[in-house]
């Protein structure tokens, strides 16, 4: 019928059905340019993927801290299992936890609905590497180790990790070789290396596209043009 359509992906490996249904749409709009030769490169335009409206205006860390009751003193690693669940990662992270008590703090929470509040605060994240957390992990500007969900579709997730660790804003493990050593290992690292942890923030920030949004928007109001503006 003429209509225009598209379709976004987030994933640095694009899902089949997107894949598929790419063949049918006036644009492909993608999350990160490595996505771009799974496609027709003509019809991709990189628009970011957009974040949560909460994380839109990055809070301020001391107040972040003090909203989750945390120290100002001292350094605070953020672990996120994602919604997959992550038991072992969780208990190989407070084993490191013991190791690491004198470097920074770990507060269990059950469930966090302040998470641009826990990302202002922290200042290194242990996380899953979905395409969201990693917008999000790119929107904050904050350094990572990165555990793929081992059972993620095609291995989706090891793709995402392996772009920020190219980009230098992120180490990649895997979740079968990943010990506790490997996790403490990591945090002494980091957060003992001021000018490493600098880095990567600032590598992890060079990925975001705060605009995401307005991108897309104008990829649908200015379609005849759009793959000239890419």
């Amino acid at each position: 019928k003429g209509i225009r359509t598209y379709v976004h992906d987030s994933n640095a490996l694009p899902g089949k059905a997107n894949r598929m249904t790419a063949k049918c749409c006036t644009n492909v709009l993608l999350g990160i340019e490595e996505a771009r030769h799974y496609f027709n490169p003509a019809k991709c335009i990189v628009t970011g993927t957009p974040v949560r409206q909460e994380m839109v205006a990055r809070k301020d860390k001391n107040e972040a801290r003090a909203e989750l009751n945390l120290p100002q003193d001292r350094r605070v690693a953020l672990v996120m299992g994602g919604s997959q669940g992550a038991r072992n990662l969780n208990s190989l992270v407070i084993e490191a936890a013991r190791q690491c008590a004198d470097l920074c703090d770990f507060l269990i929470i059950e469930f966090c609905s302040a998470m641009a509040a826990a990302y202002a605060a922290a200042d290194v994240v242990i996380s899953r590497s979905g395409a969201s957390s990693l917008t999000e992990l790119a929107h904050m500007g904050k350094a990572a180790l990165l555990v793929p969900y081992p059972f993620a579709a095609d291995d989706h997730q090891a793709h995402n990790a392996r772009v920020f660790a190219a980009h230098g804003a992120a180490r990649m493990m895997r979740e079968n070789t990943l010990t506790s050593d490997d996790i403490a290992a990591f945090l002494n690292e980091v957060l003992k290396d001021s000018s490493l942890l600098a880095s990567m923030n600032e590598c992890a920030l060079r990925l975001d596209m705060p605009d995401a949004v307005s991108r897309i928007a104008n990829v649908i109001e200015h379609t005849d043009h759009a793959a000239s503006h890419d």
